[in-house]
């Protein structure tokens, strides 16, 4: 039977066309904090920016208390435009942030994160310390658990959610944070590989219903999904904006909001040596915050 569905999934991928475009294509993918809706803030933000020309990819994210506007107030953070203008008016805002074209975006709540997860049957992943925290869902007021010593496991949907929202005990805060969420799309990818996942675009689609929405074209999917997938590993670099290279300065609002003010031209300078490196031959280089997982 093992043999019989891998034919089927080879013979599904002859059929997918190639990818023509040979621009790059820049993807803003967005984690919003709801377990039950797809309307709330986003945050968790990354710009997935795919070169196919070289087969090469950068993996951006960018912190949830960076302000924009008049930096006033957390009315002002990043991650409230979603919820209150809408998709377009936050790729614009991201684009001026970055000084890079945003074509695409792509948000999941948290239901929808677990269910891919689980619809790829879980993941790998390295717990760089001792996890034990309890976690409520708002709306629902559900409890649940997290306790993991530190090493390689495998995890449910469930649990890599709660690892990608734990804020506790990490020194480096947020931006610590975000290099757990960067390593978990990682694995997430590694694993998509590992199952041939594009035949089965259409059920994951399907699975997360209506916890997903974009505006990528659904035709284009398996196209540029398997064009994501022949990316190798060593090629596929991770950065984020960061309170290096004073990129970010810490403020506080007037009602007492933790914010983030971002210097446009550092920010810019920063993305273009980032993408610069994305399409060499080095090795990426990784914020500070982010330690190198060990050989599995």
């Amino acid at each position: 039977m093992s043999k019989l569905k891998r034919s089927a999934r080879e013979a599904l991928l002859k059929l997918v066309p190639d990818w023509q475009d040979e621009g790059r294509i820049n993807i803003l993918l967005l984690g919003i904090d709801k377990q039950d809706t797809r309307e709330g803030n986003t945050d968790v933000m990354m710009l997935a920016s795919i070169d196919p020309g070289t087969k090469s990819a950068l993996l951006l994210s960018i912190p949830r208390d960076l302000c924009i506007d008049e930096c006033d107030t957390y009315l002002d953070r990043l991650n409230g435009v979603y919820e209150r203008e809408g998709p377009d008016v936050l790729k614009q805002k991201v684009s001026e942030i970055l000084g890079l074209p945003v074509d695409f975006f792509a948000a999941v709540n948290f239901n929808g994160f677990a269910e891919a997860i689980d619809l790829l049957g879980g993941i790998e992943f390295w717990v760089d310390r001792d996890f034990d925290e309890l976690f409520e869902f708002l709306e629902t007021r559900e409890q649940l658990r997290l306790r993991l010593d530190s090493g390689w496991h495998e995890l449910t949907g469930r649990e890599a959610l709660l690892l990608a929202r734990s804020r506790q005990f990490d020194p480096g805060g947020d931006f610590a944070r975000i290099c757990r969420q960067q390593q978990l799309v990682r694995q997430i990818r590694e694993k998509a590989v590992s199952i041939q996942i594009v035949p089965r675009i259409p059920e994951l689609l399907l699975g997360l219903g209506e916890w997903f929405e974009t505006d990528f074209p659904v035709a284009s999917m398996p196209s540029f999904a398997e064009l994501a997938m022949t990316i190798p590993s060593s090629r596929l670099h991770s950065q984020a904006i960061t309170d290096e290279n004073d990129m970010l300065e810490t403020i506080t609002g007037t009602d007492g909001a933790h914010l983030l003010r971002p210097d446009l031209d550092e920010i810019h300078d920063f993305v273009d040596q980032a993408l610069l490196q994305s399409v060499s031959d080095k090795p990426g280089g990784v914020p500070v915050y982010c330690p190198a997982p060990p050989p599995r």
